[in-house]
């Protein structure tokens, strides 16, 4: 069989200064890949293409058998030309986070960059829901980001920090084991709107929002539940659905979600368009262009990137998708079924129904996953009409 098709270093020609952009306004296409079972060499040579990006979770702090799990990982991608986009978990809760686990991160990933190895870090991601330890406390979670992130630049010259909030639809996931409690702070916080309670009029992103100067790239977790209440059906999205959803349009067979705010033309737009600093935030959704509301500087629309669906029509004309797909029928826009369990590709950036890619099945991973996912999915209310 021949050997894996390689283009050079993806990232050749990042610095600190362009973050890890791709180069000529490329894409990056990465994969979740089962480490327990799988290789990124394996990988490639069964796929014959080299990923960009491999995708892994960690506990923070990230020490013990943890911390030799994610050195071997990196171990692994030194040949392979590509990056590590590593998700820390503080499970102990944000005062687990201390200087000192902070200061050794940095450490670390100073490391992992010096022997080629770039980050993406996403850390203590999902901050809006309610089903983490990290869960729902702004002020808490936006000092400990920011001293996270300060370390990092400090240190890692090729690590971006990545914030990767969980799609507003639903918010604030009442139920939750870790909602926020009423007449607290934090909830007075989190009433953006001032009117004494929590719901969807209330922004489900601004509170957490670490600033600019700390966000390199921006994400998000956004899944497809299904068409109808009570959810879970293996059904296809609506066309435009998933860039309705991104960017507060979406009225739909789920419900009208036209409340929850412009994530894309806010965070990938406006912070990147107006941050002074030399690391404004990023989105992993590739250039291109999209059709959004008048700007009130210049009175007209303006394009600050893609229609977010671009990426599914990249995905069915990737070689990389095609070969692990194996002709499988709308791969890039169906959720696992037992029969095909399906592994993500860049998850930490768009999460959602139009970047599954099909591979053998890795059971322990799924399952790991749709224990996760449960746990949203039953936080998801009623459609609202």
């Amino acid at each position: 069989m021949p050997g894996p098709k390689t283009t050079g270093d993806p990232y050749a020609g990042s610095s600190t200064g362009d973050l890890l952009e791709p180069r000529n306004g490329g894409v990056y296409f990465g994969i979740n890949l089962d480490w327990h079972r799988d290789s990124p060499t394996s990988l490639t040579r069964r796929l014959g293409r080299s990923p960009a990006l491999y995708v892994a979770f960690a506990p923070f702090p990230l020490d013990g058998s943890a911390a030799g799990f994610v050195d071997a990982m990196v171990g692994g991608l030194v040949g392979q030309h590509a990056a590590l986009m590593l998700t820390l978990e503080p499970n102990g809760g944000l005062d687990s986070v201390t200087d000192s686990s902070v200061a050794e991160l940095a450490g670390r990933l100073a490391r992992y960059n010096r022997e080629g190895v770039p980050i993406f870090l996403r850390f203590a991601h999902e901050m809006n829901g309610s089903w983490y330890p990290w869960s729902q406390q702004p002020a808490a979670y936006v000092a400990t980001f920011r001293k996270v992130a300060a370390a990092v630049h400090r240190s890692a010259p090729a690590t971006a920090t990545v914030w990767a909030p969980n799609y507003g639809g639903g918010y604030p996931f009442a139920g939750g084991h870790d909602a926020v409690v009423r007449d607290t702070p934090d909830y007075k916080a989190l009433d953006t709107n001032r009117d004494g309670v929590l719901t969807m009029s209330d922004d489900p992103y601004a509170p957490y929002y670490p600033g600019d100067d700390a966000v390199d790239w921006v994400g998000m977790s956004l899944y497809h539940w299904g068409s109808s209440y009570p959810w879970g059906a293996n059904a296809l999205p609506e066309p435009g659905k998933f860039a309705e959803l991104l960017t507060g349009q979406y009225r739909g067979t789920i419900g009208d979600e036209t409340a929850v705010p412009d994530f894309y033309g806010t965070y990938a737009g406006v912070h990147h368009n107006r941050s002074p600093s030399r690391r404004p935030p990023r989105s992993f959704l590739p250039p291109g262009p999209v059709t959004r509301p008048p700007s009130r500087k210049r009175g007209r629309s303006r394009s600050t990137g893609p229609s977010p669906d671009v990426l599914i029509s990249l995905l069915r004309s990737s070689p990389l998708c095609r070969a692990g797909c194996k002709g499988r029928a709308a791969c890039p826009t169906a959720p696992a079924t037992d029969e095909a369990p399906r592994t993500q590709v860049a998850r930490s950036s768009v999460d959602g129904h139009s970047v599954w890619l099909s591979l053998p099945p890795r059971t322990s991973r799924v399952a790991s996953f749709r224990r996760r996912s449960d746990r949203r999915r039953a936080l998801r209310p009623a459609p609202s009409r």
